[in-house]
């Protein structure tokens, strides 16, 4: 580099630093006037501020709101700069440990003249006590915002009345830290949304805001034109939601740069676990190169946002082609409780696919059916096979027959057991070739009482945790004499040891239980995706238990959730599933569909049939 080229890149250097400097205020200086209270008229409100039932002193402010009126304090700021985030602190205390309703808020006048929230504190009761709390809130100031804010403390409490002290409130910009990747994009945190610092990982707590309105958004996302694109993140609760089930809801709205929007459902998180959540964008269409994500939190407490991801995908023609099994429909085996006169079924096919090829034969190779056809059903003759393992190939050619994509599946044939417990083609249990009807209870501690109980008010199933053979022989057979089936919760591989869960499945479910008559079911899993199970040990543990045992069927539970792509994964590790609706009664917060009437069962119901293609059974699980 010359000396000449030197002197340029310093010279811009330095031009650049100064538009930076004067561009912005400093991040250390205080934009209050008259913040420490020094200054105030005869009625001891502080000078530059505007107040009712204030009084300064000492460097703070005590307001005092009687029961038939509020209190407030405020302070309108102008000259401000828009298209930053500001931060906002204060300290708060009581001596008469009030409770109260507080509202701490900055508002602003749009270029139209409508006034707008930018931060607030819920409108809801707490308790301020006698030690100075210190708080703080990060808020996006808009660009299409005036320059004039108004920052405003509210005190209420209609029974009796509420006194606190405010101190030390500054108001300055700020570049928010530990944020989650902005994906390209710009965070605008709004409300008292703020990040957390947890260790090297970006995370966002979002929290309830104004009516209808986002707690952050992130905005001007780049995508790519014509694509599909999935988004992951990850997501958990933070605090009180002050819900009744207890849950925190959020929503995600998608606002496209060509001028869409598209809102998802509202979906429930928990505290305990977090949760891996994608969401698939279709951009084929819409062609926009940009996109804000609104985010939309109800909840007292806040949901915690972090792991965000954006890649492109593709639905490949090869991911259409394939075989699906209409007999046996159950786990592609032949029971002997049930028969099988024929192997039958249909082929779905991309639109490149014009002629299958499908090879019937044992798991040595030997041939026992081959047809060339362009038909989309199939039917093999199946009455006298032997019990064994076979193979259905299928491969799928285009028009010049070249191999477009190849297909497998495995077909059993079994040997008959004691015990069979079989979903028929139509979704209903067959035990040793009758018809079953479940009507199932919960854990109820598995003593007589109870279990005779239940038995006498109409329900014939029970769920309980297994033990060793001593322990679950005798809990059979009680359950036997009342006409009651079990379900012994196998709770699936949580910590990727799985040949330890195998061995210490084995152990529990030895010959004499597996062949007991009261035996019905197995429950892997409860809410796994709503909990953060891992989806390959749950797979890999129903692989595991479906071949140790493959003549009782496997369950796992779901929370309500709305997105059925999400549950799909999930439910395939099963033979039953169902739905957690939780609570039943109206009104009920549970998830994303607007029914919170009893009525939302059977939309729940249609919702998991879907998730699984019609493919497995279903047990709902109702709670009041």
């Amino acid at each position: 580099m010359t000396k000449i080229e030197r002197k340029k890149l310093i010279i811009s250097l330095l031009s650049l630093l100064l538009i930076i400097l004067t561009s912005q205020p400093l991040r250390s200086e205080n934009l209050l006037h008259n913040a420490d209270f020094s200054t105030t008229d005869m009625d001891s409100v502080p000078a530059g501020w505007s107040g009712k039932g204030v009084r300064a002193a000492d460097g703070a402010v005590l307001l005092r709101s009687e029961s038939d009126s509020a209190a407030f304090l405020a302070q309108r700021i102008s000259g401000l700069q828009t298209g930053v985030h500001y931060q906002l602190k204060y300290e708060l205390r009581s001596l008469q440990s009030s409770n109260a309703r507080i509202r701490i808020e900055g508002s602003m006048l749009t270029t139209e003249g409508k006034r707008q929230p930018l931060c607030s504190d819920n409108w809801q009761w707490q308790t301020v006590k006698p030690e100075w709390v210190r708080k703080q809130q990060i808020f996006w100031m808009p660009e299409e915002a005036s320059d004039t804010l108004t920052f405003a403390i509210n005190l209420q409490n209609k029974k009796t009345g509420a006194e606190i002290e405010i101190k030390h409130p500054v108001l300055q910009v700020v570049i928010p830290e530990n944020l989650p990747d902005g994906l390209g994009g710009v965070w605008r945190l709004f409300g008292g949304s703020y990040p957390l610092n947890d260790g090297k990982e970006g995370v966002l707590a979002i929290t309830a805001f104004a009516r209808h309105a986002p707690g952050a958004v992130l905005a001007k996302i780049p995508i790519d034109k014509g694509e599909l694109i999935k988004l992951s993140y990850s997501v958990q609760g933070l605090g009180e939601s002050g819900l009744l089930t207890g849950f925190h809801n959020y929503r995600i709205e998608l606002h496209f740069s060509s001028g869409e929007i598209v809102r998802m459902p509202w979906e429930d998180v928990w505290n305990s676990t977090p949760q891996k959540r994608t969401l698939k964008i279709d951009n084929r269409m819409r062609k926009a190169s940009s996109i804000d994500l609104h985010f939309y939190v109800n909840s007292e407490g806040a949901v915690k946002f972090k792991d965000l991801a954006l890649e492109k995908y593709q639905v490949t023609p090869n991911e259409k082609n394939k075989i699906i099994l209409t007999s046996p429909a159950y786990r592609q085996s032949i029971y002997s409780s049930f028969p099988c006169e024929f192997l039958a079924g249909k082929f779905e096919t991309a639109a490149n696919v014009t002629d299958i090829e499908l090879h019937f034969e044992t798991s040595t190779g030997q041939r026992l059916a081959h047809l060339l056809t362009s038909e989309m059903h199939f039917r093999i003759p199946a009455t006298d096979l032997p019990e064994g393992v076979y193979l259905l190939k299928a491969t799928f050619l285009d028009k010049d027959q070249r191999v477009v994509s190849q297909q497998q599946l495995e077909i059993s044939k079994l040997p008959p057991a004691k015990n069979e417990v079989i979903i028929g083609p139509e979704r209903n249990f067959y035990i040793n070739g009758k018809p079953f009807l479940p009507v199932v209870f919960w854990a109820v501690g598995g003593n007589d009482d109870c279990l005779e109980y239940a038995a006498t008010n109409g329900m014939n199933v029970y769920v309980g945790r297994p033990g060793r053979e001593a322990f679950a022989l005798p809990l059979l057979e009680q359950a036997l004499s009342l006409g009651i089936k079990v379900v012994f919760g196998i709770r699936h591989c949580e910590d990727g040891d799985l040949e330890g869960w195998k061995k210490r499945t084995k152990e529990l479910l030895t010959a004499k239980v597996l062949e007991h008559p009261a035996l019905f079911a197995f429950f892997l899993a409860d809410e796994p995706l709503w909990t953060g199970a891992n989806l390959k040990d749950l797979q890999a543990s129903y692989e595991i238990l479906r071949r140790h045992d493959p003549y009782h069927p496997v369950w796992i539970n779901s929370a309500p959730l709305s997105r059925i792509e999400d549950a799909r994964p999930y439910c395939l590790a099963a033979d039953i599933n169902g739905v957690d609706i939780y609570p039943i009664p109206y009104p009920s917060p549970h998830s994303s569909i607007e029914d919170k009437y009893p009525t939302a069962v059977g939309k729940y119901t249609r919702n998991i049939m879907s998730a699984t293609d019609g493919t497995r059974a279903v047990i709902m699980v109702l709670q009041g």
